[in-house]
């Protein structure tokens, strides 16, 4: 739109965008754009950054992905915030887009010209009409105006005078170049008069007209264990993959389901890393791929494969793409039966496939599911008859209201974090596009900003600030969703971490989970330091490895076994990091190597003493069961599991009766595929093994060599009641005059108590403590310590209490 247009006909065609771009009958899409520092709320797109700021994907006005990205090309100045807060009604632009701007400026200013400013509006319809409509405001008594030159398939200029401007938004009509793209350079108008040239851009409106097609929705699927980007789901089990709520490509919930009913063999990583760009589908997708086989692999024959697809309208078509690739030489024909009320065959040779897909369109059956059978195509040739599955497209007509939810999963309280350390802010998000996240650090009195992540993201790293408080907290929003932590944790600057070591082989290691995350060890990881960042699990595990190999420095090895110790990674090695506590997991590989009974304890025994010598609580995994086909061997690994849990009591961990079947193998629901190793549920049993030791409880609690004192004890110290409430009576006997410090930890080695009481003569000495009813009931046990220091020098005794719930 040209300057020279009157007043009145800009301000009728402004009403005629609004009443089009916010009619909710309309076919008119808006994207909103706020340039400057202070956000608007979704749906607005927020660019903060005045010289590199871009958005990838825009929202539109229902917080819809539109495809549509939009960067600076050309570097403004700054951002100024003198901008107008009181914007007229009848302007679509909110309080905190009209209040500031970017802005640039002819004359030096803050040490820099920048003459001209410029963005780019990529992905756009060649076919569509686009309706930019800008906003600038800068409170000032000069003429401030700026120059918006929008270059698409042809040009237009817009002039706007930024001076205290509240009510005027200049728009311009372009379609876009036939790459799609828009750009909008900004500069000083001609009747500008600011001795610096300053010119602004606040808002800008983007309104374009749909095209009247049937709206589709998407669905994204990858097999295989390397995950790809939301908005792609992900299955990588085989055997039991499930997804009860597949994402759609919006970000959005699908209400879809997918199951796999008939087993895949397992994982083939040597897909293509080269697929064409055309078909849309990521290197994490095309390079692995779910594989069955006719003749036996691996031990195992998985003539067919099957999935299912649930919760579809009957009455609607459903079009399904697929795409397999192995890189081969030979032919790996695939064919894939596609069953609902309509079926339909495809076939797709998965060697070295690059860009061709099997495509199908099928109505689902009446109770809404669609099969889809996975088998050896007609005219494969590879020995072992190969086929494959890697990645799936699964498009139909939208047909949804969507409704949102947002829950906060950590932290919810009583967590301590450390400055500097990056634990993850956890939320459960359903279709909520952005998630606005803040902490606070005096009990949610002031709050302070994060960051705005993607909804579909359920999280974020946090590298915690050094605001050390013991009144934090973290709360999210989206749209009418706002959610905080229950309760206040810490931010704490103590440094000190508290280490817990794994040793074992490939169940230590994560074999059988996929990803890795699902591993026992790394849910554990993740479960201590998401409660507390001090701890930190160091795994030494190894596929392959059985005990021989994680025994001490200088251990004796037996003739006839031909094992030699790794030095990195046994229990020398696992004592290096001081740790408060190692954990032993050797599941199945020494038995599979004929080593039995008696010769399987004697090395854990090893393991054990050197363990608790050196400082370390240790515990003892007990031996998991396996597929084995010698009784013999599966007797040996029942006999060892009932050994383990007899000699160790409360320091074995039970890692057999959860995953044991009748027949002393591995519970068929458990197994990864290969009889040897668990999947992600049998990893997950595994770990909940492992969280009821209360490891998190006892670690860390050696007070006295915290706090580096000598190794004498007061001759006796009891304490009364234990379990206590309120108050505790110290009783102890001193031999010598001096100064006793009474002081109470927590198990993280935390005071939380100091009581001074001076001996004046010899003997029973009696002192109480009182006012701990506001200890929380979650300290579970807190330990005491009574410091003597006497002319004889320091002695001290320390004893564990138990708090009353």
């Amino acid at each position: 739109m040209k300057r020279d247009m009157p007043f009145k006909q800009r301000f009728s065609a402004l009403l005629v965008f609004c009443l089009i771009s916010f009619s909710s009958f309309s076919q008119v899409d808006s994207l909103l754009i706020d340039f400057g520092d202070i956000l608007s709320e979704a749906p607005w797109n927020n660019i903060t950054n005045p010289d590199t700021g871009f958005v990838d994907n825009l929202l539109n006005q229902r917080s819809e992905f539109s495809s549509v990205s939009i960067t600076i090309i050309d570097d403004f100045n700054n951002i100024n915030q003198a901008g107008t807060e009181t914007p007229s009604p009848s302007i679509p632009f909110p309080a905190t887009a009209t209040g500031d701007s970017f802005f640039g400026n002819v004359a030096t200013f803050g040490g820099q010209e920048q003459p001209t400013a410029a963005l780019e509006i990529s992905n756009l319809n060649p076919a569509t009409t686009y309706s930019l409509s800008f906003f600038a405001s800068r409170v000032a008594s000069d003429n401030r105006e700026g120059e918006y030159i929008v270059n698409g398939i042809s040009q237009d200029t817009a002039y706007l005078d930024a001076a205290s401007n509240d009510s005027v938004v200049v728009v311009v009509n372009m379609m876009p170049d036939a790459a799609g793209k828009i750009t909008v350079n900004v500069g000083p108008g001609p009747n500008n008069t600011n001795g610096s040239n300053f010119y602004y851009l606040g808002g800008m409106i983007i309104a374009y007209e749909n095209e009247p097609v049937v709206t589709l929705d998407t669905i994204l699927i990858d097999f295989g264990d390397t995950p790809s980007a939301a908005p792609w789901n992900n299955i990588s089990d085989t055997r039991a993959g499930q997804i009860d709520d597949l994402i759609l490509t919006s970000g959005f919930s699908s209400d879809r389901s997918i199951v796999i009913f008939d087993d895949f063999n397992g994982v083939n990583t040597a897909g293509t890393t080269t697929p064409d760009s055309a078909l849309g589908i990521p290197v994490t997708a095309s390079g692995d791929s779910f594989y069955g086989n006719v003749a036996v692999f691996n031990g195992v024959e998985q003539p067919t494969a099957g999935l299912r697809l649930s919760n579809f309208d009957f009455t609607k078509p459903v079009e399904i793409n697929i795409f397999a690739s192995r890189n081969a030489s030979d032919n790996r024909e695939t064919q894939y039966v596609v069953q609902g009320s309509t079926s339909d065959t495809l076939l797709l040779d998965a060697a070295s496939n690059t860009d061709q897909l099997a495509i199908a369109t099928v109505l689902p059956k009446e109770d809404g599911t669609i099969d889809i059978l996975v088998s050896t195509g007609p005219n494969n040739t590879n020995g072992s008859g190969f086929y494959y599955l890697g990645a799936m497209k699964v498009i139909y007509d939208a047909d949804q209201v969507f409704t949102s939810e947002l829950t906060l999963l950590s932290p919810v309280g009583g967590e301590s974090w450390q400055v500097g350390k990056t634990p993850r802010i956890k939320w459960d998000s359903k279709n909520n596009p952005t998630v606005l996240v803040e902490y606070s650090t005096d009990n949610g009195n002031a709050w302070n900003e994060i960051g705005s992540y993607p909804g579909i993201d359920q999280g974020a790293e946090w590298e915690v600030p050094n605001e050390p408080t013991e009144e934090a907290l973290v709360r999210i929003s989206s749209g009418e969703h706002v959610e905080m932590s229950a309760g206040t944790f810490t931010i704490t600057d103590d440094t000190t971490n508290c280490n817990i070591v794994i040793l074992g082989s490939s169940t230590a290691e994560g074999a059988g989970s996929s990803p890795r995350d699902s591993s026992w060890v790394n849910r554990f990881a993740s479960h201590l330091s998401q409660q507390n960042t001090k701890f930190n699990v160091i795994n030494l595990g190894k596929g392959g490895y059985n005990t021989f190999h994680i025994l001490p420095d200088g251990s004796e090895i037996p003739d006839g076994v031909s094992t030699n110790i790794d030095e990195e990674r046994n229990m020398t090695k696992a004592l290096s990091y001081s740790p408060s506590t190692i954990i032993v997991n050797m599941p199945s590989n020494d038995a599979s190597s004929g080593f039995g009974v008696e010769m399987q304890l004697a090395n854990f025994k090893t393991l054990y003493d050197a363990g608790v010598a050196g400082g370390a609580n240790t515990f003892i995994c007990t031996t998991q069961p396996r597929n084995f086909s010698n009784k013999d061997q599966l007797d040996i690994q029942s006999d060892v599991a009932d050994s383990i849990l007899s000699i160790y009591g409360e320091n074995a961990i039970d890692f057999w009766s959860v995953l044991v079947a009748a027949d002393t193998t591995i519970l068929d629901e458990l197994d990864s595929g290969d009889g040897i190793h668990v999947n992600n549920s049998g990893h997950f049993a595994l770990f909940k093994q492992v969280v009821d030791k209360q490891i998190d409880t006892s670690a860390c609690s050696s007070i006295v060599s915290i706090y580096d004192l000598p190794n004498r004890d007061i001759s006796r110290l009891d304490v009364f009641p234990n379990p206590f409430k309120d108050e505790i009576n110290v009783s102890f006997d001193a031999t010598d005059f001096g100064n006793a410090t009474i002081l109470l930890f927590d198990n993280l080695g935390r005071k939380i108590a100091e009581k001074q009481h001076r001996v004046t003569q010899v003997g029973n000495q009696n002192i109480t403590i009182h006012e701990l009813g506001n200890l929380s009931n979650s300290m579970s046990m807190v330990h005491l310590q009574v410091i003597l220091d006497a002319k004889n020098g320091k002695s001290s005794k320390v004893v564990t209490l138990v708090k009353q719930q």
